[in-house]
Order: structure tokens, then C-alpha cells, then sequence
């Protein structure tokens, strides 16, 4: 896997994430910032991404 620094100095859509994985907010220095394509990443970042997942029996119960 990729070193977090190898993300840094890059916007978040300029990343390869996981196929179907979103990024959407970056946490730094304790603020959240949305993952917008101005923001450029830096090593120390914590980016968080919206990751699909199979509508199935174990999805289901998290909705109920």
C-alpha cells in the first residue's frame, strides 16, 4: 500500500482512490475542510471517503 505522504501535495480527486470511494472532507490540524478540488493535500491529513457497500442482509440491518 501507498505510504500516506505519497497523497500529499495533490487535491483529493487527483488521488486514485478505491473504485466507487468518495472522498469528502479532510480533516487537518483538528478542522474539518470539505475535500473541494482547491484544497491540496498534505502529509498529516485525514481524509474521509464515502466507500459503497452491497445492499444485503447485513446492510439491511443497519437501516432498521
Amino acid at each position: 500500500s501507498r505510504s500516506p505522504s505519497a497523497k500529499a501535495r495533490r487535491p483529493p480527486g487527483a488521488v486514485r482512490w478505491s473504485p466507487g470511494c468518495v472522498p469528502v472532507s479532510v480533516l487537518r490540524n483538528g478542522t474539518y475542510r470539505d475535500a473541494s478540488p482547491a484544497l491540496t493535500l498534505c502529509p498529516d491529513d485525514h481524509v474521509s471517503v464515502l466507500v459503497p457497500v452491497e445492499d444485503d442482509e447485513a446492510t439491511a440491518a443497519l437501516r432498521s
